[in-house]
């Protein structure tokens, strides 16, 4: 990642926008952001990472963050961050906030969003997660990028679990976490071994036996079963010929029964031939026209009926026309005066609006004259306020010139603030150089106690105790100790053999060589004695040595503290001393004559005098302010009553006109007798007017349209009545000609009235049928005379013995049956033969399967084992872990100038290689202050030089805050010879400090300062 700009405008102590232009900064590889504490340097690290992951080192989510952010005079939070990334794309994240306008206190949720820059534009991400874009959680970002104040130390103090945690997400060694895919392999690899062995269960009873033996089988059904089918097929054929003579004479007697049942009833099917002939003769010639006389006789009837109606129908209407005549005629009159009676309404309409005006310019006479005396009232009220204001303006002016000067009593003010200051704080370091005096004195009046001790050595009484006299205690008893404890192994020694000798015997086995003769017996000497004094002086000893320990503790100790309270005595001297002449100094500036340094009290009454005066004027301003304002109101009152009042004259002098102009239309016949009536009887008068026109309009309207409907009605009527009479006569002569048809066919018949052949033809008979069952009669006759000659011509010679067709059937019956078990056990022992066959190539090769299968679960086993518990992944950890200790030591070997080495144990934790201590092992935490920076600074430096190879990025960036002021001169120098090597591996780092001599040795770099009014600003050193 590296950074593009960063823009920050009302977060912690920024209140103003400040943009940073990284460009200039990334230049020179190194550059430093400097600033004095709380000038807002590390809030820029902040706004980095609250910007990415929407999280801070500083609060946390429980911490009202939204509002603790925001600046205190700010009323919105703007962060905009732009940077490249590994992947060489573009992106920007921005958080925006504001305060609420009514509740200071409340501040909104901070809105993150996310981009990328595609050809040149902005392209919005999904959610704002830095994680997903740079491919680092939070916490280890700020190990490996933005390194934040007292985190510095943080990956070399982790502990096995936790710093293998943060390789596998920074390296992504999650991909070598493969033992659940083993276990999953296992899983699959035993589901198929069950499976198997459940399938194979199936197979327990196929054998190579079973097969043998079932080949045996099948040959010997299959030749019965073939002898049994020829011996069938004989039967079967002998059978076959006596049944087709049985049925030859079944057919024979059934034929000759049919032929006898069809001969009696022949007289039936001769009389229906004759009904049917006649009733078709009847349809031919009559059918057709008994249907048209019927249709003539009953359409005739309904020409009467409607013809009797129209007649009927013709008569009321002119009844009805008659009638409306009449009231046309009389309603003329009325219609002929509606032109005459609209004019009336014309002046009625014109002599009630004279009305209305007349009342309208009534009531403007009284509002104009109102107005007048309420303008009047409002002219001499502002006369008033006017002169009111201009009394006020004058006695504050002259009030504010007899003020005093505040500029003199606030640097007056301030001058007796610092003196106040500056005697408490030189009665405060009198104080603390009193305490350190006394503390001086407590430790050397305990230090010369002990002095006077006394202490018994060799036998002597000594006094005048000190360091080195007890370290030569020390080692003197140490001495005596050594001697003692190899006089003691040597009476050890003594009466160990003296105890073996004393056991030797002639003839006797030696316990240490074995040997039956002992030719030189030792004689030991008896030691008892010393050995026992011996152990009485080692105890003795041991005691000394503890007393002197304890001695020797508490006397460093004593010297210790007396030393640091010495130090601390002299700065406590030193600062007294300063602050005494700091406040002389500051004595020396007083320049105020009417005033003295010791007489605060005569500012105090000054600056009390000048408070109430002015408290005075402001009430007074706020008095002019009031009546300035009522003036304006006043004033604001006139101009609305003034343009009132004009605009009421105006309507008078229109309405005025209006009236004028209406008595001028209205009619002079009119005009006296109109003026009559009051309004509410005028507008009764038009009401009565207007809806008598509407009446005599509507009922002529009315009355002119039933007529014209009427005329047209009798005109319909009429020619219809004539084309109904003309319709009559002619169906009058086609029934008169259809009557004298019917006789000429009566007689050429042979039937005697017209009701004979209505009588055959409403027998509705269904003469398809009748001729279908006659046609099958006749068909069904021939047939069966002809069958019944030619079966007693078959038949002639032959006979059909029963008894005999019966045992045939059963002998063909029973072998069937026998066929028929014999085949079907001949198929099932094929059907086993085929599944025993297939059932031992698929048990062969499941056996071969679940073999295979076997043998892979052993592999999976041992890969499980090998991957269990991430052992696999931990293996990985190590392995990278490794080449960042031996990156580091690189850069650390030479910093501690060839004295320490970062080695890793058996348990992965940092340790020590001490070269001045013979390259002794040693923890990281018994490292100072200083080579704890040098240690995580080189880790730092491997860590983003991994992340870099990682991302296969050009070039790799960090921030580090804080973190040199632990170095002394010839450290910090080293330390920063290191960073700017840097540059030769494209490596940026940014430097974040107060420490005021990296600034002289940074080329380029920002200066932040926090101004008690606009906040923090940020400032190039080129600018």
């Amino acid at each position: 990642m590296i950074p593009v700009s960063l823009t920050i405008k009302g977060l912690y102590s920024y209140q103003k926008e400040q943009t940073i232009d990284f460009s200039k900064l990334l230049e020179g590889q190194l550059f430093g952001i400097f600033g004095a504490v709380g000038s807002g340097k590390s809030s820029i690290l902040e706004a980095i990472s609250y910007a990415l992951y929407g999280d801070t080192e500083r609060l946390n989510r429980t911490d009202n963050r939204s509002y603790n952010m925001m600046n205190l005079r700010s009323n919105e939070l703007l962060i905009d961050f732009t940077f490249v990334n590994y992947d060489t794309f573009t992106y920007r994240f921005v958080v925006r906030g504001k305060r609420n306008s009514k509740n200071h206190e409340k501040v909104g949720t901070l809105e993150r969003t996310s981009y990328k820059q595609v050809n040149g534009l902005w392209e919005p991400l999904d959610g704002a997660n830095g994680e997903q874009v740079i491919g680092l959680s939070y916490d280890n970002f700020r190990r490996t990028i933005i390194i934040p104040q007292g985190k510095f130390q943080e990956f070399l103090q982790l502990g096995d679990k936790d710093r293998t945690v943060m390789l596998r997400e920074i390296f992504q060694l999650e991909k070598y976490e493969f033992f659940y895919q083993a276990a999953s392999l296992e899983k699959r690899n035993n589901e198929h071994i069950q499976r198997l062995t459940g399938e194979l269960a199936n197979y327990n009873t196929v054998t190579l036996e079973e097969i043998e033996a079932s080949k045996e089988r099948l040959n010997v059904l299959s030749n019965a079963v073939k002898d049994t089918k020829a011996n069938l097929d004989n039967k079967v054929l002998l059978l076959q010929a006596m049944e087709k003579l049985k049925l030859s004479y079944q057919e024979y007697q059934s034929y000759g029964l049919q032929v006898q049942e069809l001969h009696d009833r022949k007289n039936y099917f001769e009389e229906l031939k004759a009904s049917i002939a006649r009733f078709n003769f009847c349809m031919l010639h009559f059918r057709a026209d008994l249907l048209q006389h019927a249709k003539l006789k009953q359409d005739r009837g309904q020409l009467d009926q409607d013809l009797s109606l129209l007649i009927k129908s013709l008569d009321d209407i002119n009844k009805k026309l008659i009638i409306n005549q009449e009231k046309y005629d009389l309603l003329k009159r009325d219609f002929d005066q509606l032109d005459n009676w609209k004019l009336k309404i014309g002046d009625y309409d014109r002599s009630i609006a004279v009305r209305k005006l007349d009342t309208d310019l009534l009531e403007l006479q009284q509002r104009i004259a109102k107005g007048q005396a309420i303008l009047d009232d409002k002219e001499g009220e502002k006369l008033k306020l006017s002169e009111q204001v201009e009394q006020l303006a004058a006695e504050i002016k002259k009030r504010n010139q007899e003020l005093p000067d505040y500029g003199l009593l606030s640097q007056l003010r301030q001058w007796y603030l610092t003196n106040r200051h500056l005697k408490n704080t030189l009665l405060l370091d009198e104080q603390d150089y009193e305490k350190a005096k006394q503390k001086v004195q407590e430790n050397t009046k305990l230090l010369d106690e002990i002095s006077f001790e006394s202490v018994l050595i060799n036998n002597e009484i000594k006094s005048g105790v000190s360091l080195k006299l007890i370290r030569d205690l020390l080692e003197n008893v140490a001495l005596e100790e050594q001697n003692a404890s190899a006089k003691l192994t040597h009476y050890q020694l003594q009466l160990k053999l003296g105890e073996f000798s004393s056991h030797l015997h002639l003839g006797n086995a030696c316990p240490l060589c074995g040997s039956l003769e002992h030719p030189q017996i030792l004689q030991a000497e008896d030691v008892q004695l010393e050995f026992e004094s011996i152990q009485k002086d080692i105890e003795a000893l041991k005691i000394k040595k503890k007393t002197l320990d304890g001695l020797l503790l508490k006397v460093s100790s004593l010297e210790l503290s007396l030393e640091k309270s010495r130090e601390i005595e002299e700065k406590a001297l030193q600062k007294q001393k300063n602050s005494l002449a700091a406040l002389q100094e500051h004595q020396k500036s007083f320049v105020w004559g009417g005033f003295k340094p010791d007489d605060e009290a005569k500012l105090d009454e000054l600056e009390q005098n000048a408070k109430k005066e002015k408290e005075y004027i402001t009430a007074l301003e706020n008095s002019l302010e009031q009546k300035r304002a009522s003036a304006k109101e006043v004033e604001g009152v006139l101009l609305k009553y003034k343009t009132a009042l004009d605009k009421l004259q105006l309507d008078y002098r229109e309405k005025s006109g209006q009236v004028s102009l209406l008595k001028q239309q209205i009619q002079e016949q009119h005009l006296s007798v109109l003026s009559q009536f009051s309004l509410e009887e005028l507008q009764a008068e038009k009401l009565l007017l207007e809806q008598r026109i509407a009446d005599v309009q509507q009922n002529h309207d009315q009355l002119k349209l039933e007529i014209e409907a009427f005329n047209n009605q009798i005109i319909s009527l009429k020619e219809r009545i004539n084309a109904l009479e003309e319709r009559r006569r002619t169906l009058e002569k086609e029934y008169l000609h259809l009557e004298q048809a019917f006789e000429v066919k009566l007689k050429e018949s042979g039937f005697g009235t017209l009701e004979e052949v209505r009588v055959i033809l409403n027998q509705n008979l269904n003469i398809p049928a009748l001729e279908k069952e006659l046609q099958d009669y006749q068909l069904k006759l021939y047939n069966a005379e002809q069958n019944y000659q030619r079966l007693s011509k078959e038949l002639e010679n032959q006979a059909f013995d029963e008894n005999q067709f019966v045992q045939l059937k059963t002998e063909v019956a029973e072998l069937q049956s026998a066929f028929q078990k014999q085949h079907e056990e001949q198929i099932r022992e094929q059907v086993f033969l085929k599944n025993q066959e297939a059932g031992l190539q698929k048990k062969t090769a499941l056996l071969n399967e679940l073999g295979s299968l076997q043998l892979r679960g052993q592999n999976i086993d041992q890969l499980k084992n090998l991957f269990r518990s991430s052992g696999f992944v931990n293996y990985i950890s190590s392995f990278y872990l490794n080449q960042l200790c031996a990156a580091a030591n690189e850069r650390f070997y030479k910093l501690s100038k060839q004295q320490l080495k970062l080695e890793l144990s058996d348990k992965n934790d940092f340790l020590i290689r001490d070269y001045l201590n013979d390259g002794k092992l040693r923890s990281v935490k018994t490292l100072s202050g200083g080579q704890t920076f040098q240690a995580s600074l080189s880790l730092a430096l491997a860590l983003a030089e991994s992340v870099q190879k990682q991302n296969k990025s050009e070039q790799n960036f960090f921030f580090l805050d804080e973190g040199f002021g632990s170095l002394d001169k010839e450290a910090l120098q080293t330390a920063f010879e290191t960073l700017k090597s840097l540059r030769k591996e494209n490596r940026i780092v940014g430097v974040i400090s107060h420490v005021e001599d990296l600034q002289q040795e940074i080329d380029v770099f920002l200066q932040v300062k926090n101004d008690s009014a606009e906040g923090s600003l940020i400032k190039g050193n080129w600018e």
